[in-house]
């Protein structure tokens, strides 16, 4: 093996250098989607009286900004699933948005708890989510007996609902603007 005088001293400062910095930059860019996120959630419920406001301030921001509506949306879901990030972020990027979907709460925390005391990566992390979950019941507005399974996609897929009840199962994908409200009942 050749001698490379002064290697333990380059080592060190690769290490506090690069990898230190990396870390660095990974806790900015979470504070930085929560951040997002908290003034985007702050304007929408000062403004929760007007109705389609939400809708409308997003679509409007991912226009102004070039910014995919997608990351916005995320952004506000990240501060509603992790409302305070006490001590700053733990955990990745990547961790939150496998996180972010989970809505037990109680799961979800034990589930970063876990992540950042084992370890886990991001893949890792979702292929202990990874479960099938049912429920059944009657539809809140409709009456209709219903079924509702949630089932695990491929990562990074995002959410999308699959409408079996109709022909060729049509696929719809989780956003915002796919929402239409409606809360009347039909009357029989």
């Amino acid at each position: 093996e050749i001698a490379l005088p002064g290697y333990a001293k380059l080592l060190k400062e690769v290490r506090n250098t690069l990898l230190l910095g990396r870390e660095r930059i990974e806790r900015e860019k979470v504070l930085t989607y929560w951040k997002t996120g908290r003034l985007i959630r702050r304007e929408i419920l000062a403004n929760k009286d007007r109705a389609d406001y939400g809708r409308q301030v997003l679509q409007k921001l991912s226009e102004d900004l070039r910014i995919d509506l997608s990351v916005l949306l995320r952004s506000v879901r990240f501060t509603e699933q992790f409302p305070i990030l006490a001590h700053g972020p733990k955990l990745a990027w990547s961790h939150y948005r496998v996180l972010i979907p989970v809505e037990d709460e109680k799961k979800r925390f034990d589930l970063a708890a876990r992540a950042e005391r084992e370890g886990w990566t991001a893949p890792e992390l979702m292929e202990t989510i990874k479960k099938e979950v049912s429920l059944e019941g009657v539809g809140l507005h409709t009456g209709s007996k219903v079924k509702v399974s949630f089932k695990p996609a491929e990562i990074n897929s995002g959410i999308r609902f699959v409408r079996s009840d109709l022909p060729h199962s049509p696929s719809i994908k989780a956003d915002i603007l796919s929402v239409t409200i409606d809360t009347s009942i039909p009357r029989c």
